[in-house]
């Protein structure tokens, strides 16, 4: 009978443990974070509705809202849709899915490079080519988590939890970056210091 109880409470323990002790709460306050994330964190965040947005927060700390997060890894596979091209990356911990708005990259790169003529009293406009992007290249991305199906009709009929169970985690990219390998193993020590002053 102690045995049982021991374990019942053991239980009880670990799923109200909280995600992350290392980041301080506040009591009746949401604090939003941007956090730097490996892609095998992104499976324990807790989605749920904020108006018509998926919005996402560490498991058992709904005081605790992601906002931008911040992802590094290496690209798999690319595919084009129209104005967006969807990545598969790698980080060595999981997989995700990005989609990547390619006009807005286009349209910054010619802002910048209009700017940059203006003051050099150039008139060249050529951009970077997307092309750049493909498999094997690291890259390092920010953007807003989403849930790829949660516009389905039978998405507001469930559980948050059924919700993300039934749905994969999708990254809208807002940011882009090709880094180096050097510059890749770099910041992965970085995310990996993150992840460890989270969860202790």
């Amino acid at each position: 009978m102690e045995y049982k109880t021991m374990i019942s409470r053991s239980k009880g323990e670990i799923l109200k443990k909280k995600e992350w002790p290392g980041i301080r709460t506040y009591e009746n306050t949401v604090t939003r974070i941007e956090p730097n994330l490996l892609i095998i964190e992104i499976g324990r965040l807790i989605p749920f509705m904020k108006g018509e947005n998926i919005k996402f927060f560490p498991l058992n700390m709904p005081s605790i809202e992601i906002g931008f997060i911040h992802i590094i890894g290496i690209i798999l596979e690319v595919s084009y849709f129209g104005n967006y091209c969807e990545l598969q990356v790698d980080d060595g911990t999981g997989l995700l899915n990005v989609m990547y708005n390619t006009k807005r990259h286009f349209l910054g790169k010619r802002k910048y490079i209009e700017m940059q003529n203006s003051n050099n009293d150039k008139k060249s406009t050529s951009i970077q080519k997307i092309e750049d992007l493909q498999p094997g290249k690291h890259v390092y991305l920010q953007g807003f988590l989403s849930l790829n199906n949660y516009k389905n009709t039978n998405f507001k009929n469930k559980s948050p939890s059924e919700n993300f169970w039934c749905s994969q985690p999708l990254l809208f990219a807002v940011k882009l970056e090709l880094i180096s390998e050097k510059e890749y193993y770099k910041k992965m020590y970085a995310w990996f210091g993150s992840a460890e002053s989270r969860y202790t």
